[in-house]
């Protein structure tokens, strides 16, 4: 039986994904000056944002405000496919807007991805570590494998 988390709060969420998107728009700034980002933008958050949640479960934003990515089943991390699909949903915006009862969006549901509150050693260390807060319990009286 896992133990189950709860979802990280929507306003702490939405803190972190603009956090996340100004730091992309910075980026793309860069990228493209003098000239102004455009789609660069876009581009540069889908990258990001796969990147850093397909493999640590956390970006910036996310790592700033105390929040991961993690699987519904275990815990762990997402993995880039699931982050991908996960990120282009999000920049759809709507499925990001329409929530169940445990405040997962669409783009949560389709990579079956959950946003949680992890606390500050959690959050500098990895995904991983905390990950064992969702992991199934073992039986009682079960020896540790050898």
């Amino acid at each position: 039986m896992k133990q189950e988390r709860d979802a990280a709060g929507s306003g702490r969420r939405v803190a972190a994904l603009l956090i996340d998107c100004v730091l992309s728009a910075a980026v793309a700034a860069l990228i493209t000056s003098p000239e102004p980002p455009r789609l660069t933008s876009a581009a540069v958050l889908l990258g990001y944002y796969t990147f850093f949640t397909g493999l640590f479960g956390q970006t910036i934003g996310m790592r700033l405000l105390g929040l991961a990515c993690v699987r519904i089943d275990d815990g762990g991390r997402i993995g880039i496919i699931r982050a991908l699909v996960r990120t282009i949903l999000l920049q759809l915006v709507v499925p990001a807007v329409l929530t169940n009862k445990r405040g997962q969006g669409w783009h949560d549901r389709a990579a079956n991805s959950l946003i949680v509150r992890v606390n500050a050693a959690a959050s500098s260390s990895s995904v991983d570590e905390h990950s064992s807060a969702m992991a199934p319990e073992e039986p009682a009286g079960a020896r540790p494998a050898r």
